[in-house]
Protein backbone atom coordinates (compact mmCIF):
# COMPACT_ATOMS: atom_id res chain seq x y z
CA UNK A 1 0.00 0.00 0.00
CA UNK A 2 1.29 3.45 -0.92
CA UNK A 3 1.68 5.87 1.96
CA UNK A 4 0.84 9.45 1.07
CA UNK A 5 2.51 12.33 2.86
CA UNK A 6 1.51 15.95 3.11
CA UNK A 7 4.07 18.21 1.46
CA UNK A 8 6.18 20.02 4.08
CA UNK A 9 5.48 23.49 2.67
CA UNK A 10 1.77 22.64 2.56
CA UNK A 11 1.94 21.66 6.24
CA UNK A 12 3.12 25.16 7.11
CA UNK A 13 0.37 26.71 4.99
CA UNK A 14 -2.24 24.36 6.47
CA UNK A 15 -1.15 25.35 9.97
CA UNK A 16 -1.60 29.04 9.17
CA UNK A 17 -4.97 28.37 7.52
CA UNK A 18 -6.12 26.32 10.52
CA UNK A 19 -5.29 29.25 12.79
CA UNK A 20 -7.04 31.69 10.47
CA UNK A 21 -10.21 29.58 10.22
CA UNK A 22 -10.25 28.92 13.97
CA UNK A 23 -10.17 32.65 14.69
CA UNK A 24 -12.41 33.59 11.73
CA UNK A 25 -15.10 31.15 12.88
CA UNK A 26 -14.61 32.18 16.54
CA UNK A 27 -13.62 28.69 17.66
CA UNK A 28 -11.38 27.94 20.58
CA UNK A 29 -8.39 25.64 20.44
CA UNK A 30 -10.39 23.21 22.57
CA UNK A 31 -13.13 23.17 19.91
CA UNK A 32 -10.58 22.49 17.18
CA UNK A 33 -8.87 19.55 18.85
CA UNK A 34 -12.05 17.53 19.48
CA UNK A 35 -13.44 15.57 16.53
CA UNK A 36 -17.10 14.97 15.76
CA UNK A 37 -17.08 11.80 17.91
CA UNK A 38 -15.80 13.64 20.98
CA UNK A 39 -12.28 12.21 20.71
CA UNK A 40 -9.22 14.40 21.14
CA UNK A 41 -7.20 14.79 17.93
CA UNK A 42 -4.13 16.28 19.56
CA UNK A 43 -3.14 18.46 22.49
CA UNK A 44 -3.58 22.21 22.56
CA UNK A 45 0.20 22.52 22.55
CA UNK A 46 0.41 20.46 19.33
CA UNK A 47 -2.28 22.62 17.73
CA UNK A 48 -0.36 25.75 18.77
CA UNK A 49 2.79 24.33 17.19
CA UNK A 50 0.94 23.50 13.97
CA UNK A 51 -0.68 26.93 13.84
CA UNK A 52 2.71 28.61 14.30
CA UNK A 53 4.18 26.70 11.35
CA UNK A 54 6.00 23.95 13.20
CA UNK A 55 5.94 20.64 11.35
CA UNK A 56 4.32 17.64 13.01
CA UNK A 57 5.27 14.19 11.72
CA UNK A 58 1.82 12.64 11.95
CA UNK A 59 -0.15 13.66 8.86
CA UNK A 60 -3.31 12.19 10.37
CA UNK A 61 -3.39 15.09 12.84
CA UNK A 62 -3.53 17.59 9.96
CA UNK A 63 -6.19 15.48 8.25
CA UNK A 64 -8.36 15.29 11.37
CA UNK A 65 -8.03 19.02 12.07
CA UNK A 66 -8.98 19.79 8.47
CA UNK A 67 -11.93 17.44 8.72
CA UNK A 68 -13.18 19.52 11.67
CA UNK A 69 -13.48 22.34 9.12
CA UNK A 70 -15.07 19.98 6.56
CA UNK A 71 -11.94 20.20 4.41
CA UNK A 72 -9.42 17.67 3.18
CA UNK A 73 -5.92 17.61 1.73
CA UNK A 74 -5.40 16.67 -1.92
CA UNK A 75 -2.41 14.37 -2.38
CA UNK A 76 -2.73 14.24 -6.18
CA UNK A 77 -2.95 17.86 -7.29
CA UNK A 78 -1.14 21.10 -6.57
CA UNK A 79 -2.65 24.59 -6.78
CA UNK A 80 0.41 25.68 -8.80
CA UNK A 81 -1.14 23.86 -11.77
CA UNK A 82 -3.71 26.68 -12.01
CA UNK A 83 -1.30 29.64 -11.73
CA UNK A 84 -1.35 30.32 -15.48
CA UNK A 85 -5.16 30.49 -15.44
CA UNK A 86 -5.08 32.79 -12.41
CA UNK A 87 -2.49 35.01 -14.11
CA UNK A 88 -4.63 35.24 -17.24
CA UNK A 89 -7.62 36.23 -15.09
CA UNK A 90 -5.47 38.89 -13.41
CA UNK A 91 -4.50 40.23 -16.84
CA UNK A 92 -8.15 40.53 -17.86
CA UNK A 93 -8.98 42.28 -14.58
CA UNK A 94 -6.14 44.76 -15.03
CA UNK A 95 -7.75 45.87 -18.30
CA UNK A 96 -11.32 45.51 -17.02
CA UNK A 97 -12.17 43.15 -19.87
CA UNK A 98 -15.52 42.00 -18.45
CA UNK A 99 -16.38 39.41 -21.11
CA UNK A 100 -13.02 37.68 -20.78
CA UNK A 101 -13.06 38.00 -16.98
CA UNK A 102 -16.43 36.28 -16.72
CA UNK A 103 -15.49 33.58 -19.20
CA UNK A 104 -12.16 32.84 -17.48
CA UNK A 105 -13.49 32.94 -13.92
CA UNK A 106 -16.40 30.65 -14.87
CA UNK A 107 -13.96 28.25 -16.51
CA UNK A 108 -11.75 28.24 -13.41
CA UNK A 109 -14.76 27.70 -11.13
CA UNK A 110 -15.91 24.77 -13.27
CA UNK A 111 -12.44 23.23 -13.08
CA UNK A 112 -11.98 23.85 -9.35
CA UNK A 113 -15.49 22.74 -8.40
CA UNK A 114 -14.41 19.15 -7.74
CA UNK A 115 -11.55 20.42 -5.53
CA UNK A 116 -13.52 22.98 -3.53
CA UNK A 117 -13.45 20.83 -0.38
CA UNK A 118 -9.66 20.58 -0.40
CA UNK A 119 -7.54 23.05 1.55
CA UNK A 120 -5.72 25.64 -0.60
CA UNK A 121 -7.99 24.81 -3.56
CA UNK A 122 -10.95 25.81 -1.39
CA UNK A 123 -9.54 29.28 -0.85
CA UNK A 124 -8.83 29.79 -4.57
CA UNK A 125 -12.37 28.61 -5.31
CA UNK A 126 -13.85 31.10 -2.81
CA UNK A 127 -11.70 33.90 -4.25
CA UNK A 128 -13.02 33.10 -7.75
CA UNK A 129 -16.62 33.14 -6.48
CA UNK A 130 -16.03 36.59 -4.95
CA UNK A 131 -14.49 37.79 -8.23
CA UNK A 132 -17.45 36.49 -10.22
CA UNK A 133 -19.98 38.12 -7.86
CA UNK A 134 -18.25 41.46 -8.31
CA UNK A 135 -17.71 41.41 -12.06
CA UNK A 136 -20.98 39.70 -13.00
CA UNK A 137 -23.36 41.26 -10.47
CA UNK A 138 -21.46 44.28 -9.06
CA UNK A 139 -21.62 42.84 -5.54
CA UNK A 140 -18.98 44.48 -3.36
CA UNK A 141 -17.36 42.45 -0.57
CA UNK A 142 -19.07 42.96 2.80
CA UNK A 143 -17.16 43.24 6.10
CA UNK A 144 -17.12 39.46 6.62
CA UNK A 145 -15.74 38.91 3.10
CA UNK A 146 -13.18 41.68 3.60
CA UNK A 147 -11.93 39.90 6.73
CA UNK A 148 -11.74 36.63 4.80
CA UNK A 149 -9.81 38.19 1.92
CA UNK A 150 -7.46 39.98 4.30
CA UNK A 151 -6.63 36.81 6.21
CA UNK A 152 -6.25 34.45 3.27
CA UNK A 153 -4.15 36.71 1.05
CA UNK A 154 -1.57 36.96 3.86
CA UNK A 155 -1.22 33.17 3.89
CA UNK A 156 -1.51 32.11 0.26
CA UNK A 157 0.64 33.55 -2.51
CA UNK A 158 -1.70 33.32 -5.49
CA UNK A 159 -1.94 35.49 -8.62
CA UNK A 160 -5.56 35.96 -7.49
CA UNK A 161 -4.33 37.96 -4.50
CA UNK A 162 -3.87 41.15 -6.53
CA UNK A 163 -7.47 40.96 -7.73
CA UNK A 164 -8.65 40.29 -4.19
CA UNK A 165 -6.69 43.25 -2.81
CA UNK A 166 -8.45 45.47 -5.33
CA UNK A 167 -11.83 44.08 -4.24
CA UNK A 168 -10.83 44.42 -0.58
CA UNK A 169 -10.15 48.13 -1.18
CA UNK A 170 -13.42 48.62 -3.07
CA UNK A 171 -15.34 46.77 -0.35
CA UNK A 172 -13.76 48.91 2.37
CA UNK A 173 -14.58 52.13 0.54
CA UNK A 174 -18.16 51.00 -0.19
CA UNK A 175 -18.70 49.92 3.43
CA UNK A 176 -16.85 52.96 4.83
CA UNK A 177 -14.26 50.79 6.58
CA UNK A 178 -10.67 51.89 7.16
CA UNK A 179 -8.84 49.85 4.52
CA UNK A 180 -5.43 50.40 6.18
CA UNK A 181 -6.63 48.04 8.91
CA UNK A 182 -6.73 45.22 6.34
CA UNK A 183 -3.90 45.93 3.92
CA UNK A 184 -0.97 48.27 3.30
CA UNK A 185 -1.79 49.32 -0.25
CA UNK A 186 1.71 50.65 -0.89
CA UNK A 187 2.68 46.97 -1.28
CA UNK A 188 0.38 46.36 -4.28
CA UNK A 189 2.23 44.99 -7.31
CA UNK A 190 0.06 45.78 -10.33
CA UNK A 191 -1.95 48.47 -12.02
CA UNK A 192 -5.28 47.55 -10.43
Amino acid sequence: MVKFEIDLLDKKIIGQLLRFYRIYTKRTQKDMIINEYGNQICSRKTLSLIESGELIALDIIYEELLYNLRLRYNYDRCIDEWYDKFSTLLHYCEYYDIDHILHKVSSILDTLDKYKDYIIFHEAYIFCKIIKKYYAYHVFPDKNTIQYISGIHRILDLPLNEIMIDLLFKGCVRNEIDYEEYYNFSQAKNII
